[in-house]
Order: structure tokens, then C-alpha cells, then sequence
């Protein structure tokens, strides 16, 4: 593979937040790893998401990664991204909470509506358990 193929695989990463597993061949190219690194951590993947023969390690520096990951290999860059969406997620629930959002923009959203869910379905697609719920919803 060239470094062309490795810029539009990570461009469609953006938008396939389905895929599961990804298998490419190596390269060290830290342009071509920092591009798949960064379409990582603009549309998050649910736990579980492989990526194989590349080492996102290498980019560390340009995925504003601490310095010691330059010696991680791609599944705990991927956990690091993971637990960093995970922490957003949880900055934005408190801004919901009567008292740690009580100057929080987020509290002025109307949780009535499930924002919550609304967000986090975007986020991360919908969980095992709403999609349980969707379908004893329906069946009733």
C-alpha cells in the first residue's frame, strides 16, 4: 500500500463507525499513522475496535499522546482514545447534575427528552441494553 491508501482509509474511518476490525499492512510513516490515529479520535469506536499492522504508537507525539506511548502498541492507543471519548462523555453527564452543572450550559438541555441517550447513541451506537429496551418497547 502507498501513502495515498493509508490518507483515504483513514478519511472513510471518519464515517464507517461501524467497522469492527481493520487489517492493514505496516507502515511508519507517522503522517499515514497520525491521519488513521486522528480519524480514531474523531469518530469513536465502541470497545473492541481492532486495528492490525500498524503501530499508532509511533505517532504519538502528533496524536497528542503522552510521550511514553511512543512504545504502545495500536490496542492501547486505541484503549487511551477510548477512556479519553469515556471521560468527555462523563464531563458532559456532570454538566446534567443539578450541582456539579448548576453553571454548566449542559444543564439548560431538556433531559426530558434523553439527551443523554441521544448523545451517547450518536457517540458509540446503540447499547446491547436500548436496543433490548427498543425491542420489548415494541412488542408491546
Amino acid at each position: 500500500m502507498n501513502d495515498e491508501s493509508y490518507l483515504e482509509i483513514a478519511a472513510a474511518l471518519r464515517a464507517n463507525t461501524l467497522l469492527r476490525v481493520l487489517s492493514l499492512s505496516s507502515t511508519t510513516n507517522r503522517t499515514c499513522l497520525a491521519a488513521l490515529g486522528s480519524a480514531l479520535q474523531l469518530a469513536p469506536r465502541p470497545r473492541g475496535f481492532m486495528l492490525m499492522g500498524v503501530g499508532l504508537g509511533l505517532a504519538a507525539a502528533e496524536l497528542g499522546l503522552p510521550s511514553s506511548a511512543v512504545s504502545w502498541d495500536t490496542e492501547e492507543v486505541i484503549e487511551w482514545i477510548h477512556d479519553c471519548h469515556q471521560a468527555m462523555i462523563l464531563a458532559f453527564a456532570m454538566g446534567l447534575h443539578p450541582r456539579l452543572g448548576c453553571d454548566s450550559g449542559v444543564s439548560s438541555l431538556d433531559a426530558a427528552e434523553d439527551v443523554m441517550g441521544v448523545i451517547s447513541r450518536g457517540f458509540w451506537g446503540p447499547s446491547t441494553a436500548s436496543q433490548s429496551r427498543t425491542k420489548v418497547d415494541q412488542s408491546l
